[in-house]
């Protein structure tokens, strides 16, 4: 992932929880 989506992970909660569930999903 690029930089940007980093900084946008942190400010936007919806890109942070979506982030979230795209590594648990690779996880399992």
């Amino acid at each position: 992932m690029t930089p940007t989506s980093c900084v946008s992970d942190s400010q936007d909660p919806v890109l942070r929880h979506f982030h979230k569930a795209l590594i648990a999903i690779a996880i399992a």
